[in-house]
């Protein structure tokens, strides 16, 4: 299938790795438990149409004298993946910048195809619009921690994807529900 509509991907890294850690695992994600994100790359390429995702870290918390983040920074990049390090007096630069960018498609592009992987409300109003245009919308995480008004979001025809069960994205099983969620 020859896919004419070039799709938009922004990951809230920071949501992605509390979420996991808080709430899935209970405890900070050792390094075998964090996401395989060369596995997430492969999937928003085949089967969302993107052909560089955007990986958003928070840049008022982003230490250039910290070799872990330079590290994980430059492995993204390897990976194939914009990484974006905003930087604002927001409490969540993270929040502000992927609202923005998605705010921009719409305006630009009706009929886009965007997805986020997050898990709380802050894009809910963005994303339903983009559907009420005839966008195509996802959003990916784990399901069961995401905000109601996303979650909601598949009444509007929104996919809601299961970043370990449907992407894969893990070594391992995290011993969490499988929610057959995905359109």
């Amino acid at each position: 299938m020859i896919r004419t509509i070039q799709s938009h991907v922004f990951i809230d890294g920071p949501n992605i790795d509390m979420v996991l850690g808080k709430d899935v695992l209970g405890r900070f994600p050792r390094r075998f438990e964090r996401p395989r994100w060369d596995r997430v790359r492969d999937f928003c390429h085949t089967e969302l149409g993107c052909a560089r995702p955007t990986f958003v870290l928070n840049g008022n918390r982003f230490s250039l004298g910290n070799p872990e983040l330079l590290g994980f920074r430059r492995v993204l990049r390897e990976f194939g993946y914009e990484v974006q390090c905003p930087r604002r007096g927001d409490e969540d630069p993270v929040d502000e910048y992927i609202k923005e960018r998605v705010q921009t498609i719409a305006k630009t592009s009706p009929g886009c195809e965007v997805a986020v992987m997050s898990h709380d409300n802050g894009y809910a109003a963005e994303l339903k619009s983009i559907l009420s245009w005839g966008g195509k919308v996802s959003v990916i995480g784990f399901p069961e921690e995401m905000s109601p008004r996303l979650v909601r979001l598949r009444e509007y025809g929104a996919n809601i994807i299961d970043l370990e069960h449907h992407v894969g994205g893990f070594d391992i099983r995290l011993g969490r529900p499988v929610l057959n969620w995905r359109d």
